[in-house]
Parts: structure tokens; C-alpha cells; sequence
């Protein structure tokens, strides 16, 4: 999004450890420059202040080192680091931005979150600004500096799906591993094949280790399918008649997510969204909970709200709200011309 409106981009990926001894990548690509740094120890295991100022010790001498040929003085900091308290001591006069995607500090290891919670909540106090990508975890930042709710976007323009052909599958897009609901799946498959409905559900993309038993207990079901990984440009939605998440319940991750960024490509092609978990996924019209009432979810699908007109209207206005434009225009009220990604 930012090359695409002309600005400088470097972006320092994920660190390398001091004992890889293979030398950290620097390249361009796409109008953006990668350097590669290096850390001492993994985040998880920086279980005292020692561990992590040791550490911070050696990524900022590695950051200073890899960034010498980088002018970095009208720079914008975007930091996507949760731990990365002591980036005012490499850019003192730089604005730094914090932008929290995810509940890292949550996944400690024997659950000992107190030193983790502790360099966010430094973090936070050093940044500029803190932007969050979901309603619990901004409700989380909150409590060391306020927050600013940042929700993912789409490059796609929204579509009027077509109703000249029969709608009939459930369609899943992404990761098939442990996350999804079997229990679910399984009781779905056969209230469908029961009930005599002309519905199936296909799975597309890369299958986990971890799907080995999902696998095997919905392959018994003729009307599930399974599909190598697609790009979006090329993945088949014309006889979709809604996304299909099927997430458990519990799931960290998903639990914190206020918006996936698939649901907005998805959303583009007009297929509402279908899912069970993510307690906190935005509360829109197009936004259908299965797995409370197995009879009101066969209802929906003899009846899909993909048909109905006011549901289009509310998912066009959705997607144009949350595209690239308009995503960039929120955040150039926050940031400046030339960027310098962490």
C-alpha cells in the first residue's frame, strides 16, 4: 500500500540469531528494501529484565550496523514488534508508530506472561502512537496507552455476485490444520446428507500436519471436497453461497480476531460469511453464526442470505470502507512521507 502511493519503504524482517552464521539477508524488492538483523535470545524465553536488556543490547548494535547507509532522518518508525522498548535509542528524533497484531504476550512459556507484559507495556509508553488490529486487543493496549482500532483491508473491489447458476457450496479459503471445528463439520455433513440438501463443502488451500485426523473423519462424506492452494485471483466463487469459517472455540488467536484478512476478499465476491469460534469477528448483517442451532443453520442454507439485497448493500459498503484508499487515508492522518518499517 505505501509503494503503491510512492513512498520509500525498508523493512527489517524477522531477526536471524547471532549463532546462524550464514550472513542476514539484504535485498529489494517491489520498491522495498529488506535487512535482515540479528537477536540474542527468542522472545519467549526473555523471562527476566536481564534477558531482555542483554538482548536489546545486541539487536540495537545490529539495527545501528545494517542501518548505516539508510537516512533515517525524516523517517517514519512503523513497529510491529511487541518487545522493541528501546527503539528510541536508534531513532530519538523519529516518530514511532506500534502496530499490535496479534496477543504474542499471551503465549509465554508455563503461562509466565509478567516480564512479557511488562516490555509491551514499555513499549507502548514509547511510541507515538499504538494501533491495534481487533477490538480485544485494543481493550488490552488500552490499559497501558490508548489505542487506536487499524482493521485490515482489501486491494479487491467488491463484485455483485451471479445468480444464473446454482449456488450450493460452502466454501473455505485458507489454512486447513487443528483450528477448524470438526466436531462441527462432522454434524453438519450429516444433517445435510439427511436432510437431502444439495449443498457441499469444499476446502481450499495447503493442508496442516495437525488436519490429519480432520482429514480422515469428513473424507468419509461425499459432499466434502479438498482442493490445492489458489490464489485468490484464480479460486472459483461462482457457485459459492457463502465463506465457510469453521473455527473452534478457544483458539487464542482467533479468539482476539476482530476482522481476518481473507473475510475481506471474500466479502469482495459478495459471499457472506458463515462461522463458528471468533467471538469477537465484526457484528454485521452478512455475518451468520452457525453451530448455536443445527435447524436454523439447515434454514440457512435452503435460504442463503447471499440472495438477499440488503445484505449485498451492507457488504459493498463494508469492502469500500475497508479498501487500500481508504485504509491509507486513515493512516496518512497518522504518518508522514517517507517510511522506515520495523
Amino acid at each position: 500500500m505505501l509503494v503503491d502511493h510512492g513512498h520509500d519503504v525498508v523493512f527489517l524482517l524477522k531477526p536471524k540469531y547471532i549463532f546462524q552464521f550464514n550472513e542476514a539477508k539484504q535485498s529489494m524488492s517491489e520498491g522495498i528494501k529488506f535487512i535482515q538483523t540479528y537477536q540474542l535470545i527468542h522472545h519467549k524465553l526473555r523471562l527476566t529484565r536481564f534477558l531482555h536488556w542483554i538482548n536489546s543490547v545486541v539487536v540495537i548494535i545490529s539495527m545501528r550496523l545494517k542501518l548505516k547507509e539508510v537516512d533515517s532522518g525524516e523517517a517514519i518508525i512503523i513497529n510491529f514488534n511487541y518487545d522493541y522498548y528501546f527503539l528510541k535509542k536508534i531513532f530519538q528524533n523519529n516518530k514511532i508508530i506500534t502496530i499490535i497484531n496479534d496477543d504474542f504476550w499471551c503465549r509465554a512459556i508455563l503461562g509466565y506472561k509478567r516480564p512479557l507484559v511488562q516490555v509491551l507495556s514499555k513499549t507502548c509508553e514509547m511510541s507515538d502512537e499504538v494501533l491495534s488490529v481487533s477490538y480485544p486487543l485494543k481493550d488490552q493496549l488500552d490499559v497501558f496507552k490508548s489505542s487506536k482500532l487499524f482493521l485490515p483491508w482489501t486491494n479487491s473491489e467488491y463484485t455483485q455476485p451471479l445468480f444464473k447458476k446454482r449456488r450450493n457450496v460452502l466454501l473455505f479459503w485458507g489454512y486447513i490444520n487443528n483450528r477448524l471445528n470438526v466436531d462441527y463439520i462432522t454434524i453438519l455433513c450429516k444433517m445435510i446428507l439427511d436432510n437431502n440438501l444439495d449443498i457441499e463443502i469444499h476446502f481450499v488451500g495447503p493442508i496442516d500436519k495437525s488436519a490429519k485426523i480432520l482429514i480422515k473423519r469428513i473424507s468419509i462424506f461425499g459432499i466434502v471436497k479438498f482442493y490445492p492452494q489458489t490464489d485468490f485471483k484464480d479460486l472459483n466463487t461462482d457457485t459459492s453461497l457463502a465463506a465457510f469459517v469453521p473455527y473452534i472455540d478457544g483458539n487464542i488467536s482467533d479468539d482476539v480476531t476482530t476482522l481476518p484478512n481473507k473475510a475481506l476478499f471474500m466479502l469482495s465476491r459478495g459471499l457472506p460469511l458463515y462461522v463458528t469460534g471468533m467471538p469477537n469477528l465484526v457484528d454485521e448483517p452478512f455475518v451468520y453464526r452457525m453451530g448455536e442451532n443445527i435447524e436454523s443453520d439447515l434454514n440457512s442454507l435452503k435460504s442463503p442470505i447471499i440472495y438477499d439485497s440488503n445484505v449485498q448493500l451492507r457488504i459493498k459498503e463494508f469492502v469500500n470502507q475497508n479498501n487500500a484508499e481508504s485504509r491509507y487515508m486513515e493512516f496518512s492522518a497518522i504518518v508522514s512521507k517517507n517510511y522506515l518499517v520495523n
